[in-house]
């Protein structure tokens, strides 16, 4: 099996993942949030955390140890490198990191957002997310 055809068995599955309180069925993805989660996921995790692939893009391992322009490009580049992999479905894959002082209820430490544009292939238009870090 492909690494992409491995990573579509669970694009449908709503991230973060949870269970539906009055029917016991693990909730889906509805439209294209589907797109949004697995980048969500695909950020998240490092690699090998997703089915046992180089899938994940080790994001949340790295993002503090970002002390330089081209520590931020590397980043970016291995964010779109593995959504390139995860998610064959989307194209022109646009990342970009920035940095929060003070997140409402998380405290005033700093954070990281991963922001994402991308091109839904056939015709499917465009869209964006964001992941907070």
């Amino acid at each position: 099996m492909l690494l992409k055809d491995k990573m579509a068995d669970i694009i449908g599955i709503a991230y973060p993942f949870r269970v539906d309180d009055t029917t016991g069925r693990v909730v889906l993805s509805e439209g294209n949030n589907h797109i949004k989660d697995a980048i969500s996921r695909i950020i998240q995790y490092s690699k090998f955390d997703l089915i046992g692939e180089d899938i994940g893009s080790g994001a949340r391992d790295r993002i503090f140890d970002v002390k330089s322009g081209l520590m931020i490009s590397d980043l970016i580049a291995d964010v779109k490198y593995a959504i390139a992999i995860g998610i064959p479905e989307i194209t022109d894959v646009f990342v970009t990191l920035l940095k929060t002082d003070e997140q409402e209820g998380i405290g005033t430490e700093p954070h990281f957002i991963i922001a994402v544009k991308y091109s839904i292939k056939e015709g499917g238009g465009e869209d964006s997310t964001q992941v907070l870090l």
